[in-house]
């Protein structure tokens, strides 16, 4: 299930939703948390913008890199 982004005690409390109350029951929740401050412009520029070389491996790190990292860590 978390190829398609869902963890599977997510789709568990789904179904347990459904057989509590139908498609009434699954109701898409507010996000948590404040709101981010940065635009997704912003965050657009600075993906694609930062490149640098890591100082001990020497491997290149790229904006895109690190937002997958952080992406499949949120996960």
């Amino acid at each position: 299930m978390e190829s398609f982004g869902v963890k599977w005690t997510t789709l568990q409390e789904w179904v347990r939703l459904w057989n509590k109350g139908g498609i009434e029951s699954i109701q898409v929740e507010k996000p948590i948390g404040r709101p981010a401050k940065m635009t997704d412009e912003a965050r657009d520029f600075i993906v694609k913008s930062v490149e640098f070389t890591h100082p001990e491996t020497g491997e290149k790190i790229t904006g895109k890199w690190i937002s997958a990292k952080l992406k499949k860590s949120s996960a």
